[in-house]
């Protein structure tokens, strides 16, 4: 029986795989720690909630303390650690949030993992990182990132990522830390915080207002679906192997605009309304600094590991999420920032 300890478990990520991670493993505990920030949202553990295998702890990661006190008193053997501050909007207006959480957090977590492989009662330390440490290739590259790529990230919260990757990785050195660390692509699903780009532009279609895109709209991202990046993870709990590090995305890359227009196509059609119509509401906005122009990462390193994509592609899971959306926003409250994020 596994002790798992999952960060940031009532976020986005994070609450997607306690789910799948109890039902898949029915013999482990998940201790779910999470500050309940504002991307965090304790509704999001609704699906698990009273499983009698799962503990949350309302708790800051940045609070060495009592970091220290949950391992010990729960006998943590594992953690999946999701909780980061992730937009890229807000690391620019104010990068502190990302140096206390991203490095100090994970200094942390791995302080106190380092007292349990003292006592001999530890097996895996897993960082959840981004692609985006990677920095950008050119609009015209048709290159990807293969893992041994040497980082350059371009805003401060790449950077705070990337700098977590290195405190992990010497914590694997120095003190035999198990580690593994996986980059993944952008992920969407039910739940996203609404700051995000497909949240954003679903609110818009809903409520028939601007869709705001960032210059040109021509940056390309890697798209994936929350559901099987989260599987690829356990597979690596299972099958990576300790130091390691891997690239983790469904090789589907396309650019701002033409995701927008496919998710107003795939909405139109679900609600019987004319796309035309709704393509009219994008809107080209004054472009974000240090805009990262396209990412894309090789997974050849993942698949030789025996992994296979079991998602059941863009499209249905897409219409899951309009479906998720449209109840949603079908009364709006947030005060969320209009500008459609590409951020992971």
């Amino acid at each position: 029986m596994s002790k798992v300890l999952v960060t940031g478990g009532c976020g986005f990520i994070g609450s997607h795989f306690i789910d799948r991670y109890l039902k898949k493993n029915p013999t482990h505990h998940v201790v779910n720690v999470d500050s309940l920030a504002y991307a965090g949202r304790i509704e999001n553990t609704a699906s698990f909630k009273n499983n009698e295998r799962y503990e949350f702890i309302h708790e800051d990661i940045c609070d060495a303390t009592a970091m220290t006190k949950i391992f010990g008193m729960h006998e943590i053997d594992t953690v999946v650690h999701f909780a980061a501050e992730s937009h890229v909007d807000n690391s620019i207006d104010n990068a502190l949030p990302f140096i206390k959480t991203n490095i100090g957090g994970t200094y942390n977590l791995l302080q106190a993992s380092k007292h349990r492989v003292d006592a001999g009662k530890f097996k895996l330390f897993l960082q959840v990182s981004t692609d985006e440490v990677y920095g950008s290739f050119p609009f015209d590259s048709k290159l990807s990132w293969k893992e041994n790529q040497v980082l350059a990230p371009k805003s401060p919260y790449s950077a705070s990522k990337a700098a977590a990757e290195m405190l992990v990785m010497s914590y694997y050195n120095t003190y035999d830390v198990p580690t593994i660390t996986t980059r993944c692509a952008n992920n969407f699903g039910a739940r996203q915080h609404e700051e995000k780009l497909i949240p954003v532009v679903l609110k818009a279609l809903i409520n028939k207002t601007r869709i705001p895109i960032y210059g040109d709209g021509k940056n390309v991202r890697d798209w994936m679906s929350v559901k099987e990046h989260c599987d690829a993870i356990m597979f690596l709990m299972n099958h990576g192997t300790s130091g390691e590090i891997y690239n983790i995305s469904s090789r589907r890359e396309i650019s701002n605009i033409d995701l927008v227009r496919q998710i107003i196509e795939i909405y139109s059609n679900l609600k019987g309304e004319s796309s035309l119509d709704n393509l009219k509401l994008i809107e080209y906005v004054t472009d974000r600094l240090g805009h990262d122009e396209r990412y894309s990462i090789d997974i050849s390193k993942l698949l030789a590991l025996g992994w296979k994509a079991g998602g059941s592609g863009f499209v249905v899971n897409m219409e899951e999420v309009v479906q998720y959306y449209s109840v949603v926003f079908s009364s709006p409250k947030s005060n969320i920032s209009p500008i459609a994020s590409s951020s992971s």
